[in-house]
């Protein structure tokens, strides 16, 4: 993959999930489930930065699947004025990502 950096990635990732129930009286973290996997990205736009992800993911109760899916990067700039003489300029990178098939 060292030699196609640019066009080949891999990933290894941990994901948490919790929530919380008034009506049930759940609080916030007394319930957390754990998923975690393995993937592979391919940039398949260099120019948009857009990559194919191809993940497979195992988490509690036995779940465990292939996750497809596709997304961009994108810089956004926005500038913030206070007043005539005081301006913010923030960049920010953005994430636009859509799952594309589950087979979880």
């Amino acid at each position: 993959m060292q030699r196609e950096k640019d066009t080949f990635g891999a990933v290894v990732f941990v994901n948490g999930t919790t929530a919380t129930n008034r009506d049930a009286n759940i609080s916030l973290y007394e319930y957390l489930d754990v998923g975690y996997g393995l993937g592979l990205r391919v940039m398949i736009m260099k120019k948009s930065r857009a990559n194919l992800a191809i993940d497979y993911a195992w988490g509690k109760y036995g779940a465990h699947g292939f996750y497809f899916g596709l997304n961009e990067v994108f810089l956004a700039e926005r500038i913030l004025n206070f007043n005539d003489n005081n301006r913010l300029r923030i960049r920010e990178k953005c994430t636009v990502a859509m799952i594309v098939f589950d087979t979880g």
